[in-house]
């Protein structure tokens, strides 16, 4: 989470206060990601930017999170999101 907080903080992006999530909630990791890939900033918004992101927030645990998914008792529909993911 502070890996993640630093990083978001060096891209100028801060959590939502009148929001529940942490930042490390998938779809807040997601919706950063595609920041990344179709802001207007190219001084933010690059490959490398995307690149370096992607290998420390997304590439790190995704697939140990769609793991856990289908591994799932009770989640039925989201199996199916998780092996296509």
């Amino acid at each position: 989470m502070a890996a993640l907080r630093t990083d978001l903080e060096a891209l100028g992006l801060a959590r939502d206060e009148t929001r529940g999530e942490t930042e490390d909630h998938i779809a807040g990791v997601f919706e950063v990601m595609r920041y990344l890939i179709a802001g207007d900033d190219v001084a933010v918004c690059n490959l490398e930017q995307q690149r370096r992101f992607f290998r420390a927030h997304v590439q790190s645990w995704l697939e140990r999170l769609c793991a856990a998914t289908e591994a799932h008792p009770r989640a039925k529909l989201w199996v199916a999101v998780a092996r296509f993911t």
